[in-house]
C-alpha cells in the first residue's frame, strides 16, 4: 500500500464524460483518475456511495499495483483494501451484481 502513499493525489480525480465504452479508470498509476459518477440513463442520478467506493478501491488497486490489468496482484491489492474497508465499517460488501455505467458488475 506505500505506492498509494507515493503515487495518490487528490488533485488528479475528475468525473468522466458520459459517453459509451467509458467509466472509470487511471491513467499512469494515478497521474489521473477518472470516476462515472451517473447513471447513463438518468445522469442528474449520482450512484451510491458504496458502489462509488468500490470503484475507488478498485482504482486504487490499480494505482498500488505494479502490474498492468486486473493481475494476480491487483486482485491482492483490491482485496486487502475492502478488507480494511469492511474492517472499519466503511465499505459494506453486498456479494450482489449491479450495473455501472454500461458495465455490468459481478459480486459488489
Amino acid at each position: 500500500m506505500s505506492r498509494i502513499k507515493e503515487r495518490y493525489r487528490s488533485s488528479v480525480i475528475s468525473e468522466g464524460v458520459i459517453e459509451e465504452g467509458m467509466t472509470s479508470y487511471t491513467v499512469n498509476k494515478g497521474e489521473k483518475i477518472v470516476f462515472c459518477l451517473r447513471s447513463r440513463d438518468t445522469s442528474s442520478v449520482l450512484y451510491d456511495d458504496n458502489l462509488l467506493f468500490s470503484v475507488a478501491m478498485h482504482e486504487l488497486a490499480h494505482v498500488a499495483s505494479v502490474s498492468e490489468s486486473h493481475s494476480p496482484e491487483f486482485q491482492d491489492n483490491f482485496g486487502l483494501l475492502v478488507g480494511k474497508a469492511v474492517e472499519r465499517g466503511s465499505f459494506v460488501h453486498r456479494d450482489q451484481d449491479v450495473d455501472y455505467c454500461g458495465l455490468h458488475l459481478t459480486r459488489i
